[in-house]
């Protein structure tokens, strides 16, 4: 992926100046006399093909002395100069483009990129390392680029999707750029209280071969985009309808409806923490620690406050296909829930086992750095 993105980013940005040929020449002389016309002119257009940058210093010189004149051949030159002007300060910015981008300076690359894909919308190549630099940027901190690199990010996976590729790209690996693009809008999603929407894309981030499928991230962003958009709504509302009050079809439905939340959240952390032991990036290694605590909370609740099994669900949990994000509404039936058997006492009343708290670590960006695996160097 890093030799991919280089790739395809140099491609993007290495283009030559392509300028008419007009007749042209050069003088080394300050002097406007008007014998030296000729001469300087002569420069200008001798060099035209061969040398544009000295084609470019005759006829600035020649416009210093005679650009006010309105014949055929000084608007040849007038024309040269502005062309060579504007591809000069577009091949600088690429160039600084490409650089700040090599140096993972992305906060810094992100506009110029932006830039850059002003005058040149469809460059497949600059709005991938665009996109990139604006997810580096986000998860450094950059939350006011959100919105752009949204934009962007979007822009860019809907080309991909439409069969594009980026070109004069060679080893372009598009599974691993649709994984993190993915990836990318699912975080913008969460950092703007967008869960569900955040939900679908890190799912569907999961389903391409990739450092996302992979990243104990993607599924700990999961589970918190579960507890967001499903499990607080769901446990509030049940709890001001359903607690202290007998059991009935309607509460066994909302009932079972909330338990599939958390098997998911469940199933989201644990995924996350399978991946974590496998992986060397300390900073998972201190976030397992919370995970752990989470994932425990929820396990307990729908296993009787029970940890039994937990270690091999752990072990077992990516072999297992991931689950969809989808959660269907439960109907009203008389079936009781699987740990109803728990319930203390003789009173109809029911009371559920202690509720897990909801994660807050969406509120902590600097954890959803990507690992520098795909970044250049």
């Amino acid at each position: 992926m890093k030799n991919a993105i280089r790739t395809l980013l140099l491609a993007a940005t290495m283009t030559t100046v392509a300028i008419p040929a007009f007749a042209t020449g050069m003088s080394q002389s300050g002097q406007c006399a008007p014998e030296l016309k000729e001469k300087i002119y002569e420069r200008f257009r001798s060099n035209i093909k061969t040398d544009q940058k000295v084609a470019y210093e005759a006829g600035k010189e020649y416009l210093k002395c005679f650009g006010n004149e309105t014949d055929e051949i000084t608007n040849y030159v007038r024309n040269f100069v502005t062309k060579y002007e504007q591809a000069s300060q577009k091949a600088e910015l690429r160039t600084r483009f490409q650089q700040l981008y090599a140096q993972q300076k992305y906060a810094e690359a992100f506009p110029l990129g932006k830039q850059i894909l002003a005058e040149e919308p469809d460059n497949l190549g600059v709005m991938i390392a665009t996109a990139w630099s604006g997810l580096g940027a986000v998860t450094s901190g950059q939350d006011a680029l959100i919105p752009d690199a949204m934009a962007i990010t979007r822009k860019t996976l809907q080309e991909l999707e439409a069969g594009k590729t980026p070109q004069g790209a060679t080893n372009f690996n598009k599974d691993e750029t649709l994984g993190w693009l993915n990836y990318a809008l699912g975080i913008y999603a969460i950092k703007q209280n967008n869960p569900r929407e955040a939900l679908n894309y890190l799912y569907k981030a999961a389903q391409y071969e990739g450092f996302a499928k992979k990243d104990p991230q993607t599924y700990a962003l999961m589970a918190v985009a579960y507890q967001q958009a499903y499990y607080e709504p769901l446990a509030k509302e049940y709890r001001e309808k359903y607690l202290g009050k007998p059991e009935s079809p309607e509460q066994q439905a909302a009932l079972a409806q909330l338990n599939q939340v958390i098997d998911r959240v469940i199933d989201a952390y644990a995924r996350a923490i399978a991946y974590a032991n496998t992986s060397n990036d300390q900073r998972y290694q201190q976030r397992k620690v919370e995970w752990t605590e989470q994932l425990t909370g929820f396990y307990k609740f729908r296993n009787n406050d029970s940890t039994t099994g937990l270690d091999q669900l752990i072990a077992s949990a990516t072999t297992k296909p991931l689950p969809s994000p989808t959660i269907p509404a439960a109907a009203p039936t008389p079936t009781p829930p699987r740990w109803t058997a728990t319930i203390a006492g003789a009173s109809p009343a029911w009371t559920p086992p202690r509720w897990p708290k909801p994660s807050r670590a969406t509120s902590r960006s600097s954890s959803w750095r990507p690992k520098p695996a795909p970044s250049p160097t």
